[in-house]
């Protein structure tokens, strides 16, 4: 399902034939450490292939219309599709998303089955049909989750399930037919240059760096987690964000008081610039964002993490910077996502105004 490191070794740690397993990688960094992991995964998956072929051969696994008439076997429907059992469904698809996706995706889909089990029994792939979906929103919204929550775990249901009908697992269906429901756009939250300030004084000389790469450079809590000493370029001053699994690759300039957080911060033997936080591994969701919240909790407002990369635009755009340009430095995939922000700019909707004649 992922890499993590522990005392300096790269393990994986992902589920073969419905068995977990746990690997030490021979790796010298991330980099080549990932790049070991999706190896092996996709080893694992011939070698499953091949002793599932083996075992049909020699008649452990029956043919379709024969398992339909097994007692104890998965029946089939009477639209031709063998019922898959779900467990057998998640691990296959653990697997898929550890070498496709990111680990914040991978979390997400795993929370949202976790729920979906919780509201109804599920035994086999077929049970997941958009009636019961539908049953799904209603029940969560009685517990009080929050509905743009809600939206987030619908759709990494509706993913799943597409996926499944790629593999031709299931036959298709009308997952649109599962509304989302309608969010009203607020305002962005952000910090004001005072607050930074505040949050700055607060922590330990090692956590400024952190501050500051959300703030000044914009960074998600992943890509600060992933960023390497070899991704700074200071002799031309930038600072290079590598591409993930659904966006590009980008540059982003360096900021003076972050080039000077940068060129003082000590330099770790695993080459990332922030270092090992406690125990917390690396691959964890809760990497850089369980200390923020421990050392900032004693402020008087409200702060997390990925607030840093709202202030780092907002303020850009409150100084007049475009819309395009933030989009670029921020990474997004197109600028209606940097739209958001558009209000903080008065001062261009004061100027559009005045070439009226």
């Amino acid at each position: 399902m992922s890499v993590y490191i522990r005392n300096g070794q790269y393990y994986a740690d992902y589920y073969a034939d419905g068995k977990r397993i746990r690997k030490k990688l021979d790796a010298a960094d991330g980099k080549e450490a990932k790049k070991k992991f999706r190896e092996l995964v996709k080893t694992e998956q011939k070698e499953i292939s091949r002793e599932r072929k083996k075992r049909e051969r020699h008649g452990e696994m029956q043919k379709r219309d024969i398992m339909a008439l097994t007692p104890g076997r998965a029946p089939s429907n009477p639209d031709g599709f063998l019922k898959v059992p779900i467990e057998d469904f998640l691990v296959r698809f653990n697997n898929y998303t550890a070498v496709e996706r990111a680990k914040e995706t991978q979390y997400r889909y795993q929370i949202a089955m976790r729920y979906l089990q919780e509201i109804q029994p599920i035994k086999y792939l077929q049970d997941i049909t958009p009636p019961a979906l539908e049953n799904y929103k209603r029940e969560l919204l009685k517990q009080g989750k929050k509905t743009e929550n809600i939206n987030r775990l619908l759709q990494a249901l509706k993913t799943m399930m597409r996926i499944a009908e790629r593999w031709k697992l299931i036959p298709k269906q009308d997952w649109n037919l599962v509304s989302k429901f309608k969010q009203k756009k607020g305002r962005v939250v952000f910090h004001t240059e005072q607050e930074l300030q505040e949050m700055l004084k607060a922590v330990p000389a090692w956590y400024r760096l952190i501050i500051k790469l959300g703030a000044r450079a914009g960074l998600r809590r992943g890509e600060m987690a992933e960023l390497r000493w070899e991704d700074i370029d200071f002799a031309n001053n930038q600072i290079y964000v590598r591409a993930n699994k659904t966006e590009n690759y980008r540059y982003i300039p360096i900021s003076a008081d972050l080039k000077e957080e940068l060129e003082q911060a000590p330099r770790s033997r695993d080459g990332f610039v922030v270092s090992q936080l406690g125990d917390c591994p690396r691959n964890s969701r809760y990497f850089i964002t369980s200390a923020y919240s421990k050392l900032l909790k004693s402020l008087g407002f409200n702060t997390f993490v990925h607030k840093l990369r709202h202030t780092f635009a907002s303020h850009l755009v409150q100084k007049g910077v475009e819309l395009y340009t933030v989009s670029k430095l921020m990474g997004h995939s197109s600028i209606e996502m940097t739209e958001i922000y558009a209000h903080l700019a008065p001062q261009t909707l004061q100027q559009a105004i005045k070439v009226l004649p």
